[in-house]
């Protein structure tokens, strides 16, 4: 759906993360990437972009708004997950926030080899 710089962009949109230092994001990149988080964020997109389809399909104003609000509810449920990972970081030592840059490292380096073969 995005490439991972942009959905890092997008993200950013949903927390008022502009003017964040190449380090937190990468320390922000690496908490969002388990399988879970990823699977519940991925969704949460899924779901809104559908919803925004739906809206402009709408046959009457009342109906577009009720999408609305559920269009609202999930972009402030994919802000609240984001703000609960972003928040981790602020619990790492300078130590667990180079291993889990040096990890993230290493995954995106095996990923790139999977597909190259």
């Amino acid at each position: 759906m995005f490439s991972e710089d942009g959905l890092e962009e997008y993200l950013l949109g949903f927390v008022g993360g502009t003017g964040m230092s190449s380090a937190g994001r990468k320390i922000r990149t690496a908490l969002r990437s388990d399988l879970k988080s990823a699977k519940q964020i991925d969704d949460l997109l899924d779901n809104i972009a559908s919803l925004k389809i739906l809206k402009t399909k709408a046959k009457s104003e009342e109906i577009a708004d009720g999408i609305q609000a559920n269009i609202d509810k999930a972009e402030n449920s994919l802000a609240d997950i984001l703000n609960d990972i972003n928040s981790v970081e602020n619990y790492l030592d300078n130590q667990q926030k180079n291993n889990l840059e040096k990890i993230l490292i290493t995954k995106n380096e095996l990923r790139r080899k999977v597909v190259k073969t």
